[in-house]
């Protein structure tokens, strides 16, 4: 069952086929646990077996919030252009020097990539971010998120969540 649950997770669009919020997932995923535990006290949210699930379902969440999808209220104003600009001409983005590139990669993966955490940051290894190319040849980045363990000992979780990031016109100073 945690398998299917997975896939569901991964699958499950509205009636006119668009993503759901993820919140609205994560009350979908109530609803189900509710209904097992009271007709056979199985709990989703809770026990060990149900964990691959739980992690898909957070992975999905993630990447959806990442588009910009969820509780836009406690949402961060996005950076204006001139902001942005104005970063670039103090060289605290660009490759002036290490700093500014350090925060140039994190501003980059934080836009592009959804990652909030400085853990997320810490954890990319090397491949996570691959150059590939649409069918009309234009270049873009995608960032495979490897997904955790279930448990101690298993095997990692098969699939990864792919992100992408189309190649754009940068200027730099």
């Amino acid at each position: 069952m945690n398998l299917y649950l997975a896939r569901f997770f991964i699958a499950v669009r509205t009636k006119d086929r668009k993503e759901y919020e993820p919140d609205s997932l994560k009350c979908i995923q109530s609803s189900i646990h509710r209904y097992l535990n009271e007709k056979s006290n199985i709990s989703i949210l809770k026990d060990k077996e149900f964990a691959h699930s739980r992690d898909v379902l957070g992975a999905k969440r993630k990447a959806l919030k990442g588009k910009g999808l969820g509780n836009k209220k406690r949402r961060a104003d996005p950076f204006t252009s001139d902001e942005i600009d104005s970063l670039f001409n103090k060289n605290l983005l660009g490759i002036s020097n290490p700093e500014a590139l350090t925060n140039t990669v994190w501003l980059n993966n934080s836009l592009h990539f959804g990652m909030r955490s400085r853990q997320e940051h810490t954890d990319m290894l090397f491949g996570d971010v691959t150059m590939k190319a649409t069918s009309e040849g234009k270049h873009y980045l995608e960032y495979s998120e490897r997904m955790k363990k279930q448990d101690k000992g298993s095997l990692e979780i098969q699939g990864r969540l792919h992100l992408k990031c189309l190649k754009t016109q940068v200027n730099t100073v």
